[in-house]
């Protein structure tokens, strides 16, 4: 009798196994493809200056059909990085899907579908998904240097308790190429770090209304010596408000009723003291870039009187 129950046991311990849930997912139909590669562009960088969470590279929206069978009805998961392994200093790997960027520590992230349809022996399940592929700018990075990137999985799709330990047989998403790192930023061109513009005198009848303009004066801000990798420069203006009229910088001097708007020159497009508007971003050519502006007066309560005006603005740097 302990005979026959220590074999019976011994059965059960084989069979039960192959009842485990084990998900598997193929490109478009059972046993296709399980990787698809994404080559990086030649010149991608990250700047060290890049703010945290930044995007530094994001793809083509990707869409795809997939077959995906089980034992058990399971939903189907995107798993981020399901290796856990560094793609490069100051770099993290996500997806956007609907919409929503994902990453690694988002653990099992529900794609909408799960393997329903009954046939012979499994569940089965064909479906489209559309999603971009995004490096992010994550912790420290160096100011030189460059990362090499060859078959690494970005995501993996699997059942939503956990990652299938056969990587044959479930779908992954791979990337290559190479990342450089660069420092990131630009000089200010001389004599634009503290820029000073003087406003024409003008009548005070110029200004009799709310929002009125006098005394329009062009000039610009720019950067050079910009670091390889530099593509964009966003500047942001910010100052004291005016109480009566917040879009415009509050006057200092002596003059009431009165204060200075700022504008881009291409457009007149104000850049708000109040944080409205407040940005424009250039693009960089031959390592140098530049922001055409306007300052002029403006009339903030319908009752100037005459006196002195001076306004300041502070412009902050971010790059891309």
């Amino acid at each position: 009798m302990n005979r026959i129950l220590a074999a019976l046991f011994s059965l059960i311990c084989v069979i039960f196994p192959f009842d485990a849930r084990a998900l598997s997912c193929y490109i478009g139909k059972d046993k296709g493809p399980v990787t698809m590669v994404e080559k990086l562009p030649d010149d991608l960088y990250v700047l060290a200056s890049m703010q945290q969470g930044g995007v530094i590279w994001e793809s083509a929206a990707i869409r795809q059909r997939f077959y995906c069978w089980s034992r058990v009805n399971e939903p189907v998961s995107f798993w981020v990085n399901p290796r856990k392994l560094p793609v490069g200093e100051g770099v993290e790997v996500a997806i956007r899907y609907n919409g929503k960027l994902y990453r690694q520590s988002d653990g099992s992230i529900p794609t909408g579908f799960s393997v329903t349809e009954w046939y012979l022996t499994w569940y089965e399940k064909y479906f489209d998904l559309t999603y971009s592929l995004v490096l992010l700018r994550k912790g420290m990075a160096p100011a030189t240097g460059q990362t090499q990137i060859s078959n690494y999985s970005v995501f993996q799709l699997d059942g939503q308790q956990g990652i299938n330990g056969n990587p044959n047989q479930n779908f992954n998403q791979l990337i290559n190429g190479s990342i450089a790192f660069s420092r990131g930023t630009c000089d200010f061109r001389v004599g634009d770090d503290r820029k000073v513009v003087a406003l024409p005198p003008t009548a005070t009848n110029s200004l009799s209304a709310v929002g009125k303009t006098s005394g329009r004066t062009q000039f610009s801000i720019g950067m050079q010596k910009c670091d390889v990798g530099v593509s964009r420069v966003t500047f942001s203006f910010t100052g004291d408000a005016d109480s009566d009229l917040p879009v415009a910088f509050r006057n200092t001097g002596t003059a009431t009723g009165v204060g200075v708007r700022l504008a881009k020159a291409d457009d007149d497009t104000a850049l708000g003291a109040n944080g409205v508007g407040n940005t424009a971003t250039e693009p960089v050519n031959d390592g140098s870039v530049r922001l055409n502006l306007t300052a002029e007066y403006v009339g903030t309560n319908g009752r100037p009187s005459a006196g002195s005006v001076s306004s300041l603005a502070t412009v902050s740097i971010s790059y891309e």
